[in-house]
């Protein structure tokens, strides 16, 4: 997990932002296998989260969600537990940037039928379901921060389906904003450091 200070930080004023980013999770020890898209990285976000929220530094600080790709997947799996991210207040938005879960990648990647069957059991050991019966889509409604969904409409790694489904079921303040970009996934991620002034108004608006 990353977070960083929004503004300069040697300066002191009443109120201060922080970004916390949700990657998938590297491998860290040999207990825990690396990219189990989601429900294991949760507990990551979390503790992410309360050491930023009780850190002396940042208590007092307004929390800004930035996930991509499956970052998604991790953050909404949070918000689905009890108590998970809608138990810390100072969390106030979200940016989802082209959500995607497991499915939809095995599918993109054209993976063999055999290998996507010893994948699905593989998860299913290591998580106790399914990650093609089971996604992170049943957890939006659980969202409990204004989201912005930010997807390259091209992008050829994902169902435009399924985003649009995510972006309905959020029950909160929302808006989607559509790329139309090369067709190419990274070209959606490559967006965000090219032209992030949508990003900084939707952060500086409600953090």
């Amino acid at each position: 997990m990353t977070w960083k200070r929004a503004g300069k930080p040697e300066q002191k004023t009443a109120r201060s932002e922080k970004i916390l980013n949700a990657p998938p999770r590297r491998k860290r020890s040999r207990n825990l296998p690396m990219g189990l898209m989601g429900p294991e990285e949760t507990r990551d976000v979390i503790a992410a989260a309360n050491f930023i929220t009780n850190h002396n530094d940042c208590k007092n600080a307004n929390i800004g969600l930035l996930s991509i790709c499956m970052g998604t997947s991790v953050i909404t799996y949070a918000y689905g537990l009890q108590p998970g991210l809608q138990a810390i207040p100072n969390i106030k938005a979200m940016i989802a940037v082209q959500p995607l879960h497991y499915g939809e990648f095995i599918k993109a990647f054209g993976l063999p039928k055999f290998l996507d069957k010893r994948g699905r059991k593989l998860s299913e050991k290591r998580l106790g379901f399914d990650l093609n019966e089971k996604t992170f889509l049943t957890d939006v409604d659980k969202i409990t921060v204004p989201t912005m969904v930010v997807q390259n409409k091209n992008d050829p790694w994902t169902n435009i389906d399924s985003v649009k489904d995510f972006y309905d079921r959020l029950r909160v303040e929302k808006e989607i904003l559509w790329l139309d970009l090369a067709k190419s996934r990274p070209a959606g991620y490559n967006n965000l450091g090219k032209s992030p002034e949508h990003l900084s108004t939707f952060f500086s608006k409600h953090l």
